[in-house]
C-alpha cells in the first residue's frame, strides 16, 4: 500500500484560506503527552506530561493585507477555527489560535505555530 507525502495542501485561519508554498514541511505533534523516564532503585518510573499538540512551522504565502489580517487573528484573545489540508488530503481540525513569527517581505512568507484550544482533544480528523 502506497502512502502520500509531501508538502501540505493549504491552511485555513479563523475562516481565511491562506496558500502554502510547494515546499511547505510542518511539524505535526500528534501526542498530547510528553514522556520521560525516571530511574529509580527498582522499576522506571515513567513521568507523562500533558502538552498542546501543535502544529508548527507552518509557513504561509501572504500579502502585506493578509499578513495584516492574520496579525489581526493571531491578536484575538478568543478561539477561533483553525484547519489543515495533508498531502494526501487528511482534513485537521480544531478550536484555538495562532503564533505568528515576522512576515518577511523578500518572500512574501510568515511561519504561524497553530495551538488547539483543548490538548486532549488535539486535531481532529476529517
Amino acid at each position: 500500500m502506497a502512502t502520500t507525502t509531501g508538502s501540505l495542501r493549504g491552511m485555513t485561519i479563523d475562516g481565511v484560506q491562506y496558500r502554502v508554498p510547494g515546499d511547505a514541511n510542518i511539524n505535526v505533534r500528534f501526542s498530547s503527552f510528553e514522556t520521560e523516564a525516571l530511574p529509580t532503585s527498582g522499576e522506571t518510573v515513567f513521568k507523562m506530561t500533558i502538552i498542546t499538540p501543535d502544529i508548527d512551522a507552518v509557513p504561509l504565502s501572504l500579502t502585506p493585507e493578509e499578513a495584516e489580517g492574520l496579525a489581526d487573528s493571531a491578536a484575538k484573545t478568543e478561539d477561533y477555527d483553525l484547519s489543515c489540508v495533508l498531502a494526501d488530503g487528511t482534513e485537521m481540525k480544531a478550536q484555538g489560535r495562532i503564533h505568528m513569527n515576522e512576515y518577511t517581505s523578500e518572500d512574501g512568507r510568515a511561519e504561524i505555530k497553530a495551538m488547539p484550544n483543548n490538548a486532549l482533544k488535539g486535531w481532529q480528523r476529517f
